[in-house]
């Protein structure tokens, strides 16, 4: 039986009709040596949510190359990477925090799907691509990573890869689709995306107390909608001027506009007025000296502060709250959370705080201008990057457009704030809802 993604699915007019046809492990190349067998957990990879984050890439038919072809390819150059990012091989060991790299292979999945590429691109939403995915999210389990292939009637192809978020970050996950896909067109240097994997010598694993076990978002597996809005960049370029203020000389980023917004909306459909902001921060550039894009696992700070607003309070001033919050990640949040005594304490503060003054979580995260759209495996680019409903209430995920320029918004709400959400006359005045 194929298991379907995180969210409870709403009745859609688009259906995806995908039959599993493979199940397999694919093997690293080349054994694992020995003295690498054990991969430490960091404490950041203790505290990461224990959810699978969901990549879904989609190929056009390529011309030259029979689906057997491509699909040979795949496999082949997953096993490649897989030498190379070895810990997704493995089975991860909590208890023990640690991969044991032992090798076992990732799961592998090959599907089939009817209808065309072009239609699932331009008509579906994110919950209509969970036949895509091959496990619940939350249904990690001990596996640190899965793939899934999925062919279409026209020839296009649907490559979802999903990490456990346990293992790494978005930014280490982006890292190894990229190395696969150089391997897929043949390329032999691949010492750009040589993984650092010493992450737990700069945020060693400790002891957890039972209170962190509890997360401050938590993870839901029914009565949410994910439902994704499209900006194009005219009204990304409106709201950052609205949003900016020409005395300080301070014009928000798009993502920084957008966050202000979805805030805005969020409150104002809701009747929402306390919320604990809740965002994933990269300490690579942050570190003093800077640390590489190449350290792998996660090398993020879960970034919570304090929002209470009164009723009419505007986007601008939420714009400057948060801009402020996450401009004081620096080498400071660095050791603190090197001194995890000090940051479990400060971690169990904000999550008391939260409870006690009605502060509703509100989970924001971006991946624009990650490089997932240079995936070429050897038959172009993606034609689309995507994802599915992920199983936080309330959660705001920002994602690159097909065209560069605009941006997908993913809202994951509950099904009765959904309701009301997505008939709002502001937020459908600057975005295009898609399913």
């Amino acid at each position: 039986m194929h298991a379907f993604s995180g969210c409870k699915t709403t009745k859609m007019e688009f259906v995806l009709d995908v039959k599993v046809e493979v199940v397999d492990k694919i093997k690293p190349s080349s054994p694992t040596p020995p003295h690498l067998r054990r991969h430490a957990l960091s404490f950041l990879d203790q505290i990461a949510q224990p959810v699978f984050m969901p990549f879904l890439l989609f190929y056009h038919h390529h011309s030259l190359s029979t689906l057997h072809h491509r699909l040979a390819i795949l496999k082949r150059s997953l096993s490649e990477a897989l030498s190379v990012f070895y810990p997704l091989a493995g089975r991860v060991m909590l208890e023990d925090l640690c991969v044991d790299c032992d090798d076992c292979g990732i799961h592998y999945v090959e599907a089939q799907a009817c209808g065309s590429l072009s239609r699932v691109i331009k008509e579906s939403g994110p919950e209509s691509l969970a036949p895509l995915v091959p496990f619940a999210l939350y249904d990690i389990r001990d596996l640190p990573a899965a793939v899934q292939v999925t062919s279409f009637d026209c020839g296009g192809l649907a490559l979802c890869l999903c990490v456990s978020h346990k293992v790494a970050d978005a930014l280490s996950c982006i890292a190894f689709l990229n190395c696969w896909a150089a391997l897929a067109r043949g390329e032999t240097d691949c010492d750009s995306f040589l993984p650092d994997f010493g992450s737990a010598k700069l945020f060693p694993p400790v002891k957890l107390p039972g209170e962190m076990m509890e997360p401050l978002c938590p993870i839901i597996r029914e009565g949410l909608v994910t439902k994704r809005f499209v900006f194009g960049p005219d009204s990304i370029s409106a709201l950052r001027a609205k949003y900016g203020d020409p005395k300080m000389n301070i014009r928000p980023s798009r993502v920084e506009a957008l966050r202000g917004f979805f805030l805005k909306r969020h409150m104002e459909t809701t009747g929402r007025r306390k919320y604990m902001g809740v965002e994933a921060v990269n300490l690579r550039p942050r570190t003093v000296p800077p640390l590489s894009m190449r350290h792998f696992g996660n090398i993020i700070v879960i970034l919570k502060h304090k929002m209470e607003f009164e009723a009419g309070a505007g986007e601008r001033d939420m714009v400057r709250r948060m801009r402020e919050a996450i401009g004081e990640v620096g080498m400071g949040c660095v050791k603190e959370i090197q001194d995890t005594r000090e940051y479990l304490k400060a971690e169990m503060e904000a999550k008391r705080v939260a409870e006690e003054e009605g502060m509703l979580p509100i989970p924001f995260t971006s991946l624009c201008r990650f490089p997932m759209y240079e995936a070429d495996m050897g038959w172009g680019k993606p034609a689309w990057v995507s994802t599915v409903g992920l199983p936080h209430p309330d959660m705001v995920s920002f994602w690159d457009g097909r065209d560069g320029e605009s941006i997908e918004v993913y809202v994951t709400l509950w099904k009765e704030d959904m309701a009301k959400f997505d008939k709002d006359e502001e937020l459908l005045a600057h975005a295009h809802l898609s399913s």
